[in-house]
């Protein structure tokens, strides 16, 4: 794995302990199934429809924040934990407290590979505003964005396991293509970043 893929002329390929390449499956491969699988492990690819920006995260032993490299790595997947993915298959614990419900759980699933074009360059300009960070204006932060596109491979713990990843992914979760109701941009989500939808994939062979 490495910390730094935009530094990359070719998309980066994240395996975890294999040399099969992630490919797509047949309508035969998948047996009437949502997700093609090997035993209790099911299969969901994700594919972004617009860029996402996952920022290098500093460690804060204070709010008990980890580093995280980010780059092409999404910020809810941890990369020293075998690519654990850390979303929730429910509200968080602030949210589901408001709401009086009970909070989500993690899912069981796994980040295994990912293949991402070049980056793109995010950037902007403020307008002089009083009250504004910057109230003279200015050239905003540069950001490296993962181009849409890309697409990212993972391994799940069970068909329902799968079934609540792609529900987290999908841009539409688990209703009709009506309504956004995930992005999975750490940055600029409210912008249109981080939409994607999800599939299955299968091994290939080389």
């Amino acid at each position: 794995m490495h910390p730094h893929p935009h530094r990359r002329r070719r998309p980066a390929t994240y395996l975890h302990g294999t040399t099969r390449v992630p490919g797509s499956a047949s309508p035969a491969q998948r047996h009437d199934r949502r997700f093609s699988h090997s035993g209790d492990i099911y299969r969901v690819k994700w594919v972004l429809l617009a860029p996402a920006i996952f920022p290098h995260i500093k460690s804060n032993s204070e709010k008990q924040i980890a580093e995280h490299c980010g780059g092409w790595i999404p910020n809810w997947v941890r990369p020293e934990d075998d690519g654990k993915v850390q979303l929730l298959d429910g509200p968080g614990k602030n949210a589901a407290k408001r709401r009086s419900i009970q909070s989500g759980k993690p899912l069981q699933a796994r980040l295994v590979a990912a293949i991402v074009g070049k980056p793109v360059f995010v950037t902007g300009y403020a307008l002089p505003q009083e009250a504004a960070e910057r109230p003279k204006g200015g050239a905003k932060s540069t950001h490296l964005a993962v181009p849409a596109g890309s697409v990212y491979y993972f391994e799940c713990v069970g068909s329902e396991e799968a079934r609540k990843l792609a529900t987290a992914l999908n841009w539409h979760g688990a209703g009709d293509a009506t309504t956004i109701r995930s992005r999975r941009s750490t940055l600029m989500g409210e912008k249109g970043f981080g939409l994607g939808v999800c599939g299955t994939w299968e091994f290939h062979q080389p």
